[in-house]
């Protein structure tokens, strides 16, 4: 229903731009012979109103048909930028074009002068209607458009505001290398409308065939207002493309009026989300942790590194990490030695399916807190490889819950790993 009361609206203000141009159009012819005579109606020879008159039906016809070939009905106004009112120039100069030659071959007398006069006046009174409407509307000062090289080709999705903005940024900078070639918009009042000058060619359905038709390199995702849900479903149909992606981050920056071009920034895994990404609260979570002796095993890789830093911060009496890969676990090693010097860190190199070893470094550190994140991540992969995946993910895990369990371990903290290939969610569980 609200689509459908765009649609009617926006047909609304081209008919009302219309009719006011053959307003406008009877109006300049009648000034520009009243002008030519020095403001004296009376002084006007009545040929020259009965000509004037007598070709205003073609003139109008001409004239409408050559303003909607240069899209003056079907531009947003709102977002109208340089690139738009020159086309404006063009149309006015054509259809006075026109009528000067439709006069003269039907060989109908008129001053020579009423052509230059009809023109300016019909030039600035389109000028002042669309300007009129600009400022109904609620608009942003015009911008001019850059003429530069060659640039990247761009797919605009967002037709709003922050779109126009970033459009016209686009256009005017010297040092921007991208050049919008079509914008996509869901609102199909929108379709088929123009955006300074470029067209708004679809909904999200449409995407993937017009990458193909205008060439596409890039992609710019540019409504700061969409819900995480409808931003998830366009950027799956994007990454689809094999363009770059690039998004306006969020609606604070149009509130803020900070929608640069700058403020474009490489799609994150949150963008993927669907949902909002849930905000841990760090120190309350990890307080627990102060003045314990904590394991992470698998505290090499790159969940298990993540933690033992996030451990670091809050004092544990000792952290031991463990991990069967000695590169990874020298790397933390060497980074929190750097970062902690004050930490008490002991580095251990050992498979969690080694059961006696295992045993005895419980037996040796007596933990308080285990954060388990040793498996094997890639699911897919340890599909050719289920023994492999069963010894390590399954008995390796059973392993460190049993000594866990036998050494009176207070909380142990099982991270769901294979979560990392497709990491929609990370699945924290306590037992």
């Amino acid at each position: 229903m609200k689509k459908l009361k765009t649609i009617i609206q926006r047909k609304k203000w081209n008919m009302i731009l219309g009719i006011s141009d053959i307003i406008m159009m009877i109006i300049a012819s009648y000034l520009a012979l009243l002008t030519r005579f020095e403001f004296y109606p009376s002084q006007i020879a009545p040929i020259f109103l009965k000509n004037a008159a007598k070709y205003m039906p073609l003139n109008l016809f001409c004239s409408i048909v050559i303003f909607m070939a240069y899209r003056l009905y079907s531009t947003q106004w709102k977002y109208a930028g340089i690139s738009d009112f020159i086309n404006i120039v063009k149309a006015v100069v054509i259809a006075a074009a026109f009528q000067l030659i439709g006069i003269c071959m039907l060989q109908w007398e008129i001053p020579r002068s009423y052509y230059f006069l009809y023109l300016v006046y019909l030039l600035l009174g389109m000028f002042f209607i669309r300007l009129l409407v600009r400022l109904i509307q609620g608009s942003e000062p015009l911008k001019v458009n850059d003429i530069g090289k060659k640039k990247v080709p761009v797919m605009l999705i967002g037709a709003g505001e922050a779109g126009s903005i970033i459009l016209n940024e686009i256009k005017k900078s010297t040092y921007v290398t991208k050049t919008i070639r079509c914008i996509i918009d869901d609102d199909p009042a929108k379709k088929g409308t123009y955006l300074s000058g470029i067209p708004v060619v679809g909904n999200r359905n449409t995407i993937l065939r017009n990458a193909v038709k205008f060439d596409v390199e890039e992609i710019i995702l540019a409504i700061p207002t969409i819900e995480p849900k409808d931003r998830k479903d366009i950027l799956e149909i994007c990454k689809q493309t094999g363009c770059r992606l690039s998004i306006l981050p969020g609606l604070y920056q149009l509130i803020n009026s900070e929608v640069t071009v700058s403020a474009l920034r490489e799609v994150e895994i949150e963008d993927l989300l669907g949902r909002e990404p849930v905000k841990a609260n760090l120190p309350s979570i990890m307080s627990y942790v102060k003045d314990r002796v904590v394991f992470v095993t698998g505290g090499g890789g790159s969940i298990g590194s993540e933690i033992c830093r996030q451990i670091a911060r809050y004092q544990p009496k000792k952290l031991v990490i463990i991990d069967n890969y000695e590169n990874n676990a020298y790397e933390i090693q060497m980074e929190l030695k750097r970062t902690h010097p004050e930490l008490d860190l002991k580095v251990l190199i050992v498979s969690v399916q080694n059961h006696l070893r295992i045993h005895n470094i419980f037996e040796d550190y007596k933990p308080d807190i285990v954060f388990h994140a040793a498996a094997h991540k890639h699911v897919p992969l340890m599909e050719d490889s289920p023994h492999d995946a069963i010894k390590n993910n399954v008995f390796g895990t059973f392993n460190i819950a049993k000594e866990a369990g036998m050494s009176g371990v207070k909380r142990m903290v099982l991270i769901s790993t294979d979560k990392a290939v497709r990491p929609t969610n990370i699945t924290m569980s306590l037992t």
